[in-house]
């Protein structure tokens, strides 16, 4: 039987741009703070690629001190494996393109695209061509622009993370992303029912109603659609597979993106139902 090589990482090297996006420059744009990323992903600060620089661009810089660290001539690559969700196109690979700009004639690269394990994944094909024998040099980049994917004051990113926000039970939390279609529905639906409302005949009575002025009665009707007793496990299996939010959500959440809502209610600044940054989808 023939024996496996033995495999080791004879060395790194690393590459991140310059440009740096901090969770504090993040809540100018949306509503969000440090804290409340920190606690959440662990991130304190994202760093942004120049416009015009893609992934191959990145992990060019990080191969080329990878050869500078171990005083190895890009030549004596054999394999180039690029784990990445964000190619600088769909072909050639990136790994091609690395190629390219490494300059080197005589390898073969490929992509590998699996996300968070794409690396890991990357790391045992490439340990597995040298065990082999198949290779002796071959080097894993794990490169993503994930910048280029990301509008960072897109207002479907700004819905996504205020829901994200929202506990339902302990540290249970709901899927902004699941939630994200309903949640502008449910944003843009009370707005314009409002408008709608203001436009008709309704509007031009201004007296109260058991002592709530029109504008206050849309809210409150808004209010009661979506009034209901929830367990927390039903709240949690809701969080987990339900494409809606939690029901008070679909009515604080809204709400508390109108300046109509506030100006109704009399809220002052601080009030929990005052968003420093709403979101507004339509």
């Amino acid at each position: 039987m023939k024996s496996v090589r033995p495999v080791q990482i004879s060395g790194i090297g690393c590459y991140v741009p310059e440009r740096v996006l901090t969770n504090h420059d993040l809540s100018e744009i949306v509503d969000t703070s440090d804290e409340w990323i920190l606690q959440r992903t662990g991130i304190s600060e994202r760093r942004i690629v120049d416009k015009g620089k893609a992934t191959s661009d990145m992990a060019e810089q990080a191969v080329r001190r990878l050869c500078s660290s171990l005083r190895m001539d890009p030549n004596e690559i054999e394999l180039l494996i690029v784990a990445t969700v964000t190619p600088d196109m769909f072909f050639p690979s990136t790994a091609c393109l690395l190629q390219e700009k490494l300059g080197i004639k005589h390898t073969w690269g490929f992509d590998l695209s699996a996300a968070c394990c794409g690396f890991v994944y990357s790391l045992s094909v490439g340990a597995a061509f040298v065990a082999a024998g198949l290779h002796s040099k071959v080097v894993v980049v794990g490169s993503d622009t994930m910048s280029s994917i990301i509008d960072y004051e897109d207002r479907a990113t700004c819905v996504a993370d205020q829901y994200s926000g929202y506990a339902v039970d302990a540290d249970t939390h709901v899927n902004g992303r699941l939630t994200l279609g309903e949640n502008t529905a449910d944003n843009g639906g009370l707005r314009l029912a409002l408008m709608a409302y203001l436009a008709g005949p309704g509007a031009k009575n201004t007296s109260k109603i058991d002592g709530f002025t029109p504008e206050q009665r849309v809210f409150l009707g808004w209010a009661q659609v979506w009034c209901e007793n929830a367990r927390p496990e039903a709240e949690r299996l809701k969080a987990a597979t339900n494409p809606h939010s939690s029901n008070k959500y679909r009515v604080n959440g809204p709400m508390s993106n109108m300046p109509e809502f506030q100006k109704a209610f009399s809220c002052k600044a601080n009030a929990p139902m005052v968003r420093t940054s709403a979101c507004r989808v339509w």
